[in-house]
């Protein structure tokens, strides 16, 4: 277990060796992937009426998030 908590440290934390790219992929990530599924959920509730509940509940929980 300490050897998967190491690796995904690892990966988290960027040292001064790191492409740029990967950081540039991390900050599209974390800024614009919310965003994009926030719409996805959306248009998919409005479109679906049989899968609006579950979709109103994943929204939901990425709001919380």
């Amino acid at each position: 277990m300490q050897g998967l908590d190491v690796a995904l440290f690892g990966l988290v934390n960027a040292s001064a060796s790191v492409p740029p790219w990967t950081l540039q992929f991390a900050e599209f990530a974390s800024n614009l992937l919310p965003a994009l599924l926030l719409l996805a959920i959306g248009a998919c509730a409005l479109a679906s009426r049989r899968w609006r509940y579950a979709l109103f509940t994943a929204l939901v929980s990425l709001l919380a998030a």
